[in-house]
């Protein structure tokens, strides 16, 4: 059996190093991540190449890395965990790890949870409160509701970004019904935005003070070794073909994309129009119901064609990126006895697929030949 992990590693830091320690000390299982690929949850065109970043955790002790693949790669957190998890369950994880900042909370907290936010009547109320208040985003909605209602405690659990994904994780185990074991390991050292702290040091922080420097200091030596640039998006090359894509699409066809508020799509074309400079336009579109990240989602989405239905499908099948020799067994016991779900090696295996897996895939590689053009 395996132990699954879902994860950016974007960069790969000692905190999820002992994430990973921490899951086989645990389960004395295989450890097999859905890693996201070029593009991450955050909205942004990933710090590293995916292949990279998987062989950094292969080196660090995991065995199989899968591709958790865009559009869901940087997707609400609802849809990244669905996609996540629906990978590790159909390769044969029997439980799945993750990392929470409160050390108290129990599985059976993250499944009440999880039940809570899934129940209909609690979906509508969330919803009858963004309608009563234009100018919130649906995570405080969903707070004030659950603050009302359930008290404290499920509040506090939405509020920290590591235990908002555990809650996340398993919704999905619930909604799906996947048979999988949660392992909660507290944080250990860093805050997620926070300063380092001892040897740990956070994601963002790694982003934000890119210095070999850093690196060397909170990451694993083959990080060190590997890693000598961070990748990043040409912003007047990708504004060239955001406005090019914005243009030539009508009231209609932008409505239809995925993450797009109605009213954004005649507010797209004038401000297309009013601003050249991608940093004051992407500025514009700034409201207090619309995050960073959600602007970021809706724009690669724009750029990509996605559209709102693309989101409900998940793949019976995944990218295989990096493996272990223990992996290599595993892999073959997955291939063997996991007849539903198709391990893609490389990029012909996607005649195996179905017509729906293989636009999912097809579209992904689209898009990174595109983003590949203008990232420096």
């Amino acid at each position: 059996m395996s132990t699954g992990i879902v994860c950016e590693f974007n960069p790969f830091h000692n905190g999820h190093k002992y994430l990973i320690d921490c899951a086989r000390e645990k389960t004395g299982e295989s450890i097999v991540c859905a890693m996201s690929g070029n593009f991450v949850q955050r909205g942004e065109w990933a710090f590293a190449d995916k292949f990279l970043r998987a062989k950094w955790a292969v080196d660090s002790g995991a065995d199989l890395v899968f591709e958790n693949p865009f559009p869901f790669s940087c997707a609400t957190a609802e849809v990244f965990a669905k996609s996540a998890v629906s990978i590790l369950a159909k390769s044969g994880c029997d439980s799945i790890a993750f990392g929470i900042e409160d050390k108290e909370i129990t599985p059976a907290d993250l499944v009440e949870a999880a039940k809570i936010l899934l129940d209909e009547k609690v979906c509508k109320e969330i919803i009858g409160i963004q309608k009563e208040n234009k100018n919130i985003g649906y995570a405080v909605a969903r707070s004030l509701c659950v603050s009302e209602k359930y008290g404290e405690k499920y509040t506090k659990l939405l509020a920290a970004p590591n235990s908002l994904l555990a809650v996340e994780y398993a919704k999905a185990i619930v909604f799906f019904g996947y048979d999988m074991q949660m392992i909660t390991i507290g944080r250990k050292g860093a805050e997620h935005d926070g300063a380092p702290c001892g040897k740990f040091a956070s994601g963002s922080f790694l982003r934000e003070n890119f210095s070999k420097e850093n690196i060397k200091n909170y990451c694993t030596e083959t990080v060190a070794e590997s890693l000598n640039f961070a990748r990043r998006v040409d912003e007047k090359g990708f504004y060239s073909a955001l406005c090019a894509r914005i243009f030539s699409m009508n009231e209609d066809e932008l409505s239809d994309i995925a993450e797009l508020p109605g009213e954004y799509a005649q507010k797209l074309v004038r401000k297309a129009c009013e601003y050249e400079n991608y940093g004051e336009f992407f500025g514009s579109l700034r409201a207090k119901h619309m995050t960073d990240a959600k602007i970021r989602r809706m724009l690669i989405y724009l750029l990509a064609d996605v559209k709102k239905q693309d989101l409900l499908h998940f793949p019976d099948a995944a990218n295989l990126l990096s493996f272990s020799d223990d992996g290599a067994k595993l892999l073959r016991k997955i291939k063997k006895e996991n007849i539903d779900f198709t391990v893609l090696s490389k990029v012909s295996d996607m005649k195996k697929l179905c017509e729906k897996d293989r636009a999912v895939f097809e579209k992904q590689l689209l898009v990174e030949k595109l983003f590949e053009r203008v990232s420096v």
